[in-house]
């Protein structure tokens, strides 16, 4: 059986986003910007999933094969181009992450990182007992590190850019007026705030 990354299936996670949304915005009080946001990193988060744990194939005549598809060790053949690709798809992540919680640091960024790392091989590893230990992916730990460590990218390049804007560049008093402008400012000026701080 195979499921696919679906019309259905994108509808559902869709419709988890609108219930969400309401819930915070009407129960959370959150701000529109916010939520934009929050829309946003929940589609990224959406586009990671589809390219890590779609299609679910689910096999029952096919031989085990669990061993060979976990590799505990990382990196055992050295740097691949998976590798490379895993950090540029995290970068979102370390980039998104400032603009949802409150705790704008590097640590945060990438304890929440390798949390969902940790659950995209945690999924892998479940589709694969699913199929009675036959994988079709390699369920890596070399993964969750280039994920972390793309996140962390992310964040050290926001946290660049946002130096870069609050020394350098300063928005219009109209612009600081609009709510979207405002909520970008301050997360721009709480990393700063935090790099002064810790720097």
């Amino acid at each position: 059986m195979l499921i696919d990354f679906d019309i259905f299936i994108a509808a559902l996670f869709l419709a988890v986003l609108l219930v969400l949304l309401v819930v915070l915005k009407f129960f959370g009080k959150k701000e529109v910007p916010f939520l934009v946001f929050f829309a946003l990193f929940y589609v990224y988060l959406m586009g990671v999933i589809k390219l890590t744990l779609f299609p679910i194939t689910i096999l029952t005549d096919m031989p085990s094969n669990i061993k060979e598809s976990v590799c505990v060790i990382p990196f055992r053949g050295g740097l691949n181009r998976t590798d490379v690709e895993n950090i540029i798809m995290f970068l979102p992540f370390g980039v998104g992450i400032p603009f949802l919680l409150r705790k704008k640091k590097l640590v945060t960024t990438a304890v929440c990182a390798l949390l969902f790392s940790i659950l995209i091989e945690g999924g892998q590893f479940v589709e694969a007992g699913l199929s009675h230990w036959f994988s079709t992916r390699i369920i890596d730990s070399g993964d969750v590190i280039c994920n972390t460590l793309g996140a962390c990218v992310g964040y050290l390049l926001l946290e660049l850019i946002a130096a870069i804007y609050v020394k350098g560049l300063r928005i219009s008093e109209i612009e600081k007026s609009l709510a979207f402008w405002k909520y970008v400012d301050n997360v721009m000026r709480e990393m700063v705030a935090h790099i002064d701080k810790n720097g």
